[in-house]
């Protein structure tokens, strides 16, 4: 009986110890965040930065511990059995600990890393199993079991040399507006050639004048004139069997086709903006609903990090299910979304100017707007950054940007401009990042008579109404927002036009309860009346409910609407 509560006790350490070691190695993704919280930005010391890392290592160490004890020490670990389990346990409570901490709002990334992990490990187990094992059992001379090994690693080679995938349409179409054009954006099942056609003319998704035929992301520029007179097009994608240098076989061309409504400003302009989804993609999806959108403005953290392609694609999949593809959309890259190891490509899939993510747009006859990206929400010498962070020029290049669209006074034919950026450009937070790159943006802007400026990040349902605070001064919560005056080191830049900000999970400005498991994102629609020269905004959950407003940091009590004149007219 003793002997098998050791064996039990010998398998149970290699599972744990198996567990807390890739667990610790898929949290990888918040070693910088348990760092912070022992106190790294305080005492930046090399034990406390690298300490993460540490732990995984020993975690390892241990591992390798139980399973030798296990395989090679078989008569005499009974008492390091025993051990173990206290060692194991304490790494078990480790892994719980730096969950509840933070991590646990991660888990959705981490998980997939897990068993990405387990499957590796499962795999070399495998091997060492056939080199070491293997020849001294009897399934050496099983003819069963060598026929299933030949054809498992036949099917296996005949999957990695022949492309026998199967094509569709992956993810569905959205229509992104940049400068004077639409990108028209769709994914293939398989690497596959992309198009649209519309009217007879086939629009392609091109490299340097060929037709991109091994990527599964299609991403194609037709003219806004043509589509908007067109009012429908069809998205196609075939994929390419074989291509040799002077032939190839094509797959069969699969399409869908899509009508498309143009905006109409001649009775008004509705649209509905939505920032830091962080994957609540249902809840976003559903408060969108309620209202008649001519376009969806997305502002950004859709996702929390670009790690996997569910991540990459998650805009378009939001603005699909928003829109069907047959209204526009315009994107604007939130700080969240140039984390993770696939955020590099996240300008092939979205509305973009070629890899910037900042630029004008047009909608219809009266709309004029820029997209612009601060980057990261810290000065790029930030340590979390391992210098990789180097924004400044990003940054002055937009303010560039902003003096050649004065200079060139497109804006000016249009009567209603908007400005998109996730970080809010007239704010100044408590860190006092991008002072130097707001204030110019801002004064640009005001040149160029903009009418509303919609941003996130904050996660808070924050007004910056125009006129109503002092340039510079520290500002001060109301007690009707904040339930108590409280005066922050945050200030305002000179601005003279509103600015919203739409990044809340919740169901009242101010929830008062966890935000997590939350089923409601409350975004923002806009009714501009052109006539009237005014722009009303409601604020609404995802059971459709008008959210009433406050100012917080001037008494001032808006109502479920809140109506701006327009500065253009």
């Amino acid at each position: 009986m003793f002997k098998k509560i050791v064996f039990g006790t010998k398998l149970f350490d290699i599972a744990l110890s198996i567990f807390n070691f890739l667990m610790l190695l898929s949290l990888r993704i918040c070693w910088s965040g348990i760092s912070k919280k022992l106190g790294y930005e305080d005492n930046p010391t090399w034990l406390l930065y690298n300490l993460p890392v540490i732990l995984t290592v020993v975690a390892l160490l241990v591992m390798a511990t139980n399973i030798t004890l296990f395989f090679v020490l078989k008569k005499d670990s009974k008492i390091w059995a025993f051990i173990m389990v206290g060692v194991n346990i304490v790494f078990l409570v480790l892994n719980i600990v730096v969950i509840a901490l933070g991590a646990i709002d991660y888990m959705h990334f981490i998980w997939p890393w897990f068993f990405v992990y387990l499957e590796i490990f499962a795999l070399i187990a495998l091997i060492l199993f056939f080199i070491f094992i293997y020849p001294h059992t009897s399934l050496k001379d099983s003819k069963a079991c060598k026929i299933s090994l030949l054809s498992l690693t036949l099917l296996t080679a005949s999957v990695g040399i022949f492309d026998v995938s199967f094509n569709k349409i992956e993810t569905k179409p959205v229509v992104y507006a940049v400068e004077d054009k639409y990108q028209i954006a769709f994914t293939s099942h398989t690497n596959a050639r992309g198009w649209v056609e519309i009217d007879g003319v086939r629009y392609f998704d091109t490299y340097a004048g060929s037709n991109e035929s091994y990527t599964k992301y299609h991403k194609v520029e037709v003219p806004m004139s043509v589509l908007d007179e067109a009012k429908a097009y069809t998205i196609h994608t075939q994929k390419i069997t074989y291509r040799g240098p002077f032939g190839g076989y094509l797959g069969r061309d699969i399409h869908e086709s899509y009508n498309f409504k143009p905006v109409d400003s001649t009775d008004g302009i509705n649209y509905y903006v939505i920032s830091d989804v962080h994957e609540a993609k249902k809840a976003a999806v559903k408060a969108s609903s309620y209202t008649n959108n001519e376009f969806i403005v997305l502002a950004g953290d859709i996702c929390s990090m670009v790690e996997w392609e569910r991540d990459l694609l998650l805009a378009n999949e939001l603005a699909h299910e928003m829109t069907k593809g047959e209204i526009p959309v315009v994107y604007a890259r939130g700080n969240h979304e140039l984390k993770g190891k696939k955020a590099e490509e996240l300008h092939k899939v979205v509305g973009a100017k070629g890899e910037n993510f900042y630029y004008s747009f047009t909608l219809g006859k009266d709309i004029y707007g820029v997209v612009l990206d601060l980057g990261e929400d810290h000065e790029d010498d930030y340590w979390e950054y391992y210098d990789t962070a180097f924004y400044e020029g990003y940054r002055q290049a937009q303010v560039d940007f902003l003096k050649e669209e004065l200079l060139k006074g497109e804006y000016l034919n249009y009567s209603y401009r908007m400005a998109i950026c996730h970080i809010p450009i007239p704010f100044v937070n408590t860190r006092h990042n991008h002072v130097t790159w707001k204030e110019q943006m801002t004064d640009l802007l005001n040149k160029m008579n903009i009418d509303i400026s919609l941003s996130g990040h904050q996660h808070d349902l924050l007004i910056f109404e125009p006129g109503t605070l002092t340039p510079g001064e520290k500002l001060t919560y109301t007690s009707e927002y904040y339930g108590k005056e409280k005066t922050i080191k945050a200030y305002v830049t000179d601005f003279t036009f509103p600015t919203l900000l739409v990044s809340k999970r919740g169901y009242a400005q101010t929830d008062s309860i966890p935000l997590k498991n939350m089923k409601s994102q409350i975004g923002v629609s806009v009714s501009v009346d052109l006539t009237n020269n005014t722009q009303t905004c409601i604020y609404n959950d995802s059971n459709g409910k008008h959210i009433n407003m406050v100012n917080p940091f001037v008494e001032i009590n808006y109502g479920n609407k809140i109506v701006f004149p327009l500065n253009s007219n």
